[in-house]
């Protein structure tokens, strides 16, 4: 099974096990053709995070190939006007916002350690898409109309973005996007392998081009970086297992510590989404925001106190904070929130013989910077925007730091066996995204298709947002409880991407966000 973020990219990654492949070989094939035809959230200018659980050793392991900031970015690059704002937006469009990619090494790392095919085969579906062409989807189509995250200046600001999609006017759902430039660089990857882009021809198109831009990444930038493998974050809700991701993902963390604040609430005992049990969960989210603001960052540059915000005990001493009567107005949201963009993609994979892969990926804004290499066609990431420009926090910018980042691959085991595996894309709504469907599906019993699908709110600021769906009954009966609301639209992209398979002994389902493009494809 492969849930994805488009059914080009589901299908990619079904053929790919149809073919004899693996979850890590099904999920890179995804990814590859997710970076030609949804390339509003990720690619091979940007990087993720991929949970591998192998059902052979009983264990997960957590890769991250998150962007790295180049060697010559410093706290205070940024020029910062009266409000607190970024001057001309330039740590999220244009050339000095690009920090170093990661997707390219990730894919060498998951392939050397747990794949089974050849590059070659895993890129073919992308290679076809870029040069054959395929029809703008309807979530990008509405990017362009809506200019989520400037998509719509960024191509009429660059060129050769431009000539990908605008052809001098707004780009249209349906209309026909074809990727030369980016279909060789594939076939190049296919056949020389991750060094063209880290040192090889590649790698000086793209520093070329930066540099004249006004950017800062080097040759030697790309030549040294290196994806990670960590160990993921473990917790225990209910007496299931629930892995995820590590630092510098604050993701996994805040899902583990929300949810030990939670379980000794019985939510199973509330009506789903009534104002009860939105208070409550939201409450919790405060909470775990207000702690990932403080604590998480690149366990390279800070200390990090990963075991103490994963227990219990901690969990009990904030939940002491939570009235079931009131909204608590002393504890703060994360201050860190603001910097980090939405725009980001999830897929979800499992094989015949039970290994599961949930990875998140991104290149942070909608066409991350907005630079898209000449003759290369590889859009580059804008991810130097989820760090602090403001000197002196835990998320301040420093050379070779990885940005602290929301997105949260989880698979829960229970048994010790893959139970449910799932990711979302939005920024700082991940977190939620994913905590929703898991309290659907744990707490409620919800098929995962009904758990994806239904309602979801985000409790960020001094604002708890609503979906529509929720009832106004409730909305008022949040209100007096004290919470300024914001209402959005029903299957609003705000809330999230997520991408699930639940798996039943032998039986697999899977659920693609209906607020994306995506599909879920089985064999």
């Amino acid at each position: 099974m492969v849930a994805a973020a488009h059914p080009l990219a589901a299908k990619a990654g079904r053929d790919v096990l149809k073919a004899g492949g693996n979850a890590v070989d099904a999920a890179i094939a995804a990814s590859l053709t997710l970076a030609v035809v949804a390339p509003a959230f990720s690619g091979l200018g940007g990087g993720g995070f991929m949970l591998i659980h192998q059902t052979k050793t009983g264990k997960s392991v957590a890769l991250d190939y998150r962007e790295t900031a180049p060697e010559a970015a410093r706290a205070d690059m940024y020029q910062i006007d009266k409000d607190g704002n970024v001057v001309n937006d330039a740590n999220s469009i244009g050339h000095l916002a690009i920090a170093v990619p990661g997707q390219v090494r990730g894919y060498a790392i998951a392939l050397e350690r747990w794949g089974a095919m050849p590059i070659k085969s895993l890129a073919k579906s992308a290679v076809r898409c870029a040069s054959h062409g395929y029809p703008l989807s309807k979530t990008i189509g509405k990017i362009f109309r809506e200019n989520r995250d400037h998509a719509r200046d960024k191509i009429q600001r660059f060129p050769a973005l431009g000539r990908v999609f605008g052809r001098g006017a707004v780009p249209r759902t349906g209309q026909r996007i074809r990727m030369a430039d980016l279909a060789s660089s594939l076939g190049k990857f296919a056949v020389e392998g991750s060094d063209l882009f880290y040192s090889g021809p590649v790698a000086r198109m793209i520093v070329t081009h930066v540099a004249e831009g006004g950017g800062i990444l080097t040759l030697e930038d790309l030549a040294g970086y290196e994806a990670r493998i960590r160990e993921p974050v473990v917790g225990d809700y209910r007496g299931f297992e629930i892995v995820s991701m590590p630092p510098p993902s604050s993701g996994g963390i805040t899902l583990i510590e929300v949810l030990n604040i939670l379980e000794t609430f019985r939510l199973s005992s509330f009506k789903h989404n009534a104002k009860d049990f939105i208070h409550i969960v939201a409450e919790a989210v405060k909470l775990g925001y207000a702690d990932r603001g403080r604590y998480i960052g690149d366990p390279d540059f800070v200390n990090v106190p990963t075991e103490r915000l994963v227990t219990k005990g901690f969990a009990e001493a904030r939940r002491k904070l939570i009235s079931p009567y009131r909204v608590n107005l002393d504890v703060l949201p994360g201050v860190i929130d603001p910097y980090e963009g939405g725009s980001t993609t999830h897929f979800t994979v499992a094989d015949k013989d039970g290994n599961v892969v949930a990875a998140t990926e991104s290149i942070e804004c909608c066409f991350g910077s907005g630079v898209i290499v000449p003759g290369a066609g590889i859009i580059m990431n804008d991810q130097m925007h989820d760090f602090d420009p403001v000197p002196g926090s835990i998320n301040s910018i420093q050379a070779r730091k990885r940005p602290l980042s929301s997105m949260a691959p989880t698979i829960v085991l229970k048994d010790s066996r893959p139970l449910l595996c799932l990711g979302s894309a939005a920024g700082p709504r991940i977190i939620t995204a994913i905590l929703q469907v898991l309290l659907n599906v744990l707490d409620f019993g919800m098929p995962v298709h009904e758990a994806v699908a239904a309602p979801r709110f985000h409790c960020q600021g001094s604002a708890l947002s609503l979906e529509g769906g929720v009832p106004a009954k409730t909305q008022a009966g949040l209100v007096e409880l004290g919470h300024v609301i914001e209402r959005k639209r029903k299957l609003d992209l705000f809330f999230g991407g997520v991408q699930a398979i639940h798996i039943h002994k032998r039986e697999m389902t899977g659920m693609a966000d209906p607020r994306r493009d995506g599909t879920a494809m089985g064999i």
